[in-house]
């Protein structure tokens, strides 16, 4: 028998192009099997996490924008999370929609739970559509900028927030 794990509800009604619809609809992965996921392993030289600022994120008939109606802002990190969850980016090559609940899976053996806040352009990554060119991070955290730590921000690398987010990524895991 599989698990099914539950994330709490969030109360609320929101309208996406005109329609009444409830914070399920807008995250429809907020009930998702454990189970059920598919591992996407990482290209090598990965260590750098970049951030963005959710401030970037403005078109209001988006899932993303709605999915920041959710999120709060961890005060310690800047970064902003659903049901304690970490918001990021991440490459259309990893296989993941906006919404999607994730796990990624440090080298150091650290699991790290996500939601898919944002998908990062083809445009900007390198042709697995995983890695960017720019950086090559894997991911992108979701911050509030004012509230990144110093080191973290002078460094533009989100790994100097926390030991849990140093070093290479060796797989993400989405679930279904």
């Amino acid at each position: 028998m599989l698990n099914t794990l539950i994330f709490s509800c969030i109360i609320g009604i929101y309208s996406l192009n005109g329609m009444a619809i409830t914070s399920t609809d807008i995250n429809n992965n907020l009930k998702y099997e454990k189970n059920i996921y598919k591992d996407c392993n990482m290209p090598i030289n990965n260590s750098f996490k970049s951030y963005m600022s959710f401030k970037t994120i403005t078109n209001r008939n988006s899932k993303q924008y709605e999915l920041q109606k959710l999120a709060y802002t961890d005060n310690s990190t800047g970064i902003r999370m659903i049901d304690d969850n970490y918001c990021i980016a991440v490459g259309t090559g990893v296989g993941a929609s906006v919404g999607d609940r994730i796990s990624v899976i440090m080298g150091n053996g650290e699991h790290i739970n996500c939601v898919v806040a944002d998908i990062k352009a083809d445009i900007h990554t390198k042709s697995d559509n995983i890695q960017t060119i720019a950086d090559n991070s894997v991911i992108e955290f979701i911050v509030d900028v004012k509230q990144v730590p110093t080191l973290a921000k002078k460094m533009g690398d989100m790994s100097y927030v926390n030991y849990r987010f140093e070093g290479e990524i060796e797989k993400i895991r989405v679930y279904k």
